[in-house]
């Protein structure tokens, strides 16, 4: 059975070390678009932190999906139709900010008008999250009013650390509805339980009518190993945490030396 679909994480992935997919990269996903197989991309962007990476794909002419807030929420791109969104149970959240606010080097934020919006001062690790999306930052002195509500995810971002111990401290109290993982070392993820890349990949891979076996998942980071266990091939990018790689079926080239276009070379074409 020969490969359908395609699902991709963002950065350090599709992306270069410029936050840029290559040329040659960006030709061969329109060229598999084109030929009707599917392209997915998977992140823990927001969702208005994607879109502009689907517009340069020209998502929206023809054809692909998003799966923002580490697939808290899916998005259908030609007809911005929202098929799938998983949010935080509200009572989460000011016990969780309660926790975050006793660790002053450590930010917990949302998403808000285009802008990212944190609880306290901003710290190098929310400005690595600012850069990715393209987002101004904005403190804000009454964050739990500021929130959009629900929400589809909450990051907690601070000192490699501090991740551990605030999970697990938010997973003392709240552990039986959510899904809490670091994304990076210092990333912390906060998300509806039973929510990640794997099952949202699952359910629109599903409803799209494909199987398992026909999908391509391709990632670097420990938030992406559900992606790569459920997809038919699973692939790590040599730039990816030694976790990943021990998840994967292939290993590839980083991200720095297109390793998306060598995937699409060797299985897609």
């Amino acid at each position: 059975m020969s490969y359908e679909v395609i699902a991709l994480d963002l950065d350090g992935t599709l992306t270069n070390d410029k936050k840029e997919i290559p040329p040659a990269t960006k030709e061969a996903l329109f060229a598999l678009m084109e030929e009707g197989k599917k392209v997915i991309l998977v992140s823990g962007r927001p969702v208005c932190g994607v879109m502009p990476v689907a517009k340069e794909l020209k998502f929206d002419q023809l054809g692909g999906y998003v799966m923002g807030y580490n697939a808290g929420q899916v998005v259908e791109c030609k007809t911005m139709k929202i098929l799938q969104n998983y949010v935080l149970p509200d009572e989460v959240i000011e016990p969780i900010f309660n926790i975050v606010e006793e660790y002053p080097d450590v930010c917990l934020t949302s998403y808000k008008d285009n802008k990212i919006i944190i609880n306290n001062k901003s710290n190098q690790y929310v400005e690595v999250e600012a850069y990715s999306n393209k987002m101004p930052i904005v403190v804000c002195e009454d964050f739990l009013n500021e929130l959009e509500r629900p929400l589809n995810k909450l990051l907690v971002c601070g000192p490699p650390q501090y991740i551990p111990e605030i999970l697990g401290r938010i997973g003392e109290q709240f552990g039986d509805i959510l899904n809490l993982f670091p994304s990076e070392p210092f990333f912390g993820e906060v998300m509806p339980k039973g929510i990640d890349k794997g099952y949202s990949l699952g359910v629109l891979v599903k409803n799209l009518g494909y199987q398992s076996n026909q999908v391509i998942a391709c990632g670097d980071s420990g938030n992406d190993i559900p992606m790569i266990e459920y997809a038919g091939l699973g692939v790590a990018m040599d730039n990816a945490l030694p976790e990943v790689k021990k998840a994967a079926d292939y290993i590839t080239r980083s991200n720095q030396e297109e390793g998306v276009l060598h995937v699409i070379n060797q299985f897609m074409r």
